[in-house]
């Protein structure tokens, strides 16, 4: 019986020490970091951050490839990631011992409320490999405030008026100098 235990928690540490090395056994000192931890934009605004990929091992990785991912973070959130960057996915190559790549990544703001944004990274040529990812970048977008119609109609009725009562200003001025000449 404690054989069986040893042999299932021999197994379970292999599994872990699989996974955790599992963009490659070259690379297991792999990083991804942002520049920063949130964003506040409002509608249609557009951004950039930037993610840095470290190679922290002794030897060089395997060609690698970085992928922007967008996560809706209410029930209520429609997300279109196609619609947040056109340049997602951004293949870095092979990073040296001790290199690192800098993926700068533009986006615009295409849905309200709070979303998460991460960068994941992969190996090009064992892509079934779990994905080391970034921190998730908070993304708090607000409405676009605009002028409300009540505020409007003041000056729907104002500016017409001012304009009409410069028209019979300058019209009685005109009769004025004509019949004064």
């Amino acid at each position: 019986m404690s054989g069986r235990v040893l042999l299932a928690v021999a197994a379970a540490a292999v599994a872990l020490a699989a996974a955790t090395t599992a963009i490659g056994a070259a690379t297991p000192e792999l990083s991804v970091r942002n520049d920063r931890a949130r964003v506040d934009a409002t509608l249609g605004e557009r951004f950039t951050f930037t993610s840095t990929v470290t190679n922290g091992s002794a030897t060089a990785t395997v060609p690698l490839v970085a992928h922007l991912n967008i996560v809706g973070l209410d029930p209520s959130v429609y997300v279109d990631p196609e619609d947040w960057s056109s340049e997602r996915t951004v293949f870095i190559g092979s990073l040296a011992s001790g290199g690192s790549r800098v993926v700068h990544i533009e986006m615009q703001a295409v849905t309200h409320g709070s979303l998460a944004a991460y960068v994941a990274v992969l190996p090009e040529s064992r892509p079934a490999a779990p994905p080391l990812t970034s921190p998730a970048l908070q993304l708090e977008v607000a409405h676009r405030t605009t002028i409300a119609a009540g505020g409007m109609l003041p000056l729907a009725i104002v500016v017409p008026g001012v304009l009409g009562l410069a028209l019979l200003v300058t019209r009685v001025s005109r009769r004025r100098a004509v019949t004064a000449s």
